[in-house]
């Protein structure tokens, strides 16, 4: 019977998925937050892995301590969303995109007056108003 390509997986491979993603979500630069790179799946796997990003998921389903990682690795977007929109070091119509289709934040349904008990949404909407009070600000 004919096997496939070898994986390209290795034990040490959650480790190096956390390393990737918890990276400072900014730095100091001449006394100015400026924004690191946003890490996504697909940088790490095409940077770090050398595969698709498709193989990362196929890897969560197989191994359980990298479906840990990846999961930490929301986190750890999540984390540099909040703290640079507060901090104003990225552009909020893409912090607020990336919130809603990379980490599953939404807004409240307005439409059905119903009120969530999610907290990210309490969270995106603190976010929000903080931005929304600096722009007012300049």
């Amino acid at each position: 019977m004919a096997k496939g390509k070898p994986t390209l997986y290795t034990d040490d491979m959650p480790a190096k998925l956390i390393k990737f993603f918890s990276k400072p979500p900014y730095e100091i630069v001449k006394g100015q937050a400026v924004a690191a790179d946003f890490p996504t799946i697909a940088s790490f796997a095409v940077e770090i892995a050398k595969v698709h990003k498709v193989t990362l998921y196929t890897w969560a389903k197989k191994h359980p301590e990298f479906e840990q990682a990846m999961k930490m690795a929301k986190d750890y977007q999540e984390r540099y969303l909040t703290v640079n929109g507060l901090k104003g070091t990225i552009n909020s119509t893409f912090a607020i995109f990336t919130a809603k289709n990379c980490i599953g934040w939404r807004n409240h349904d307005e439409k059905q007056g119903e009120q969530s008990t999610d907290k990210s949404d309490h969270a995106y909407s603190e976010i929000y108003a903080t931005w929304e009070k600096r722009q007012s600000e300049r």
